[in-house]
């Protein structure tokens, strides 16, 4: 009788200890479902937010036909300073501004006669655009200060010189004039 009560005793025994085992398992099993269950909800809004920025990146897609430096925002146009940076007479002032050397100088009008190639090539690839007039930009007042940039009044002296062959003879004189003007005006207080 011993033997046979010390049998399911032995069973009862461990049947309770295995409650006791199963019981923190219950408990984190408990833990894990409502973490899954706030994770779901996390999801949920993840998957929310990221159709939100597909919304918005696809927005911007469709405004890829602007030019990079020109931009309507929220306030108006954005980008005259970049748009005056790619006009021609920028960019021929700034050829003749990185012309450091002797040699630069030399090659200057070969420079200058790639760099209106570059121009025109570039003219023709974005020739469809119907850019607002600078005027009615929102940040009209920074394509003014470019203006007043060397590389811009050397390209105007470049421009104008550079229309009859006289004028090329002429243009190194001008470009030194226009460069000690500048320099004159950045010195005075």
């Amino acid at each position: 009788m011993n033997q046979s009560h010390n049998g399911t005793g032995w069973i009862v025994s461990r049947y309770d200890n295995v409650e006791q085992i199963l019981q923190p398992f219950e408990s984190a099993m408990q833990q894990v479902r409502s973490e899954v269950g706030h994770l779901v909800e996390e999801n949920h809004l993840l998957l929310e937010q990221l159709a939100t920025v597909q919304g918005e990146l696809e927005q911007l897609h469709l405004l890829r036909g602007w030019p990079d430096y020109c931009r309507p925002g929220p306030g108006g146009w954005y980008g005259a300073e970049e748009r005056i940076k790619r006009q021609l007479t920028y960019r021929l002032g700034s050829v003749v501004v990185r012309a450091r050397s002797p040699l630069a100088y030399l090659k200057l009008p070969f420079s200058l006669m790639r760099e209106a190639r570059h121009y025109r090539h570039d003219r023709r690839a974005h020739q469809g655009e119907q850019l607002p007039p600078i005027e009615q930009y929102a940040d009209a007042h920074k394509a003014e200060q470019v203006r007043k940039h060397l590389s811009w009044r050397l390209g105007e002296q470049v421009m104008a010189c550079t229309r009859t062959p006289l004028g090329w003879l002429k243009l190194p004189s001008a470009l030194i004039r226009e460069h000690r003007a500048f320099r004159r005006e950045r010195q005075r207080p």
